[in-house]
């Protein structure tokens, strides 16, 4: 597997690149290897939403 990841989050970043969306998951492992392993995707760990308290923006 490309990232070395359970099958069911390789499900999550799929339906996100196809939909052109940010995945925001509490699993800082999958965030580090899909950040480094796949450059296009936004892939964002749950804590940063708390720290910012909002939403970022994802526009191309």
């Amino acid at each position: 597997m490309l990232i070395d990841h359970p099958v069911y989050d390789c499900l999550y970043l799929a339906c996100a690149e196809l939909t052109a969306s940010a995945l925001i998951t509490a699993d800082q492992k999958l965030v580090d290897r899909a950040t480094e392993r796949l450059p296009g995707l936004k892939v964002l760990h749950l804590e940063a939403l708390r720290v910012t308290g909002q939403m970022p923006s994802f526009h191309p």
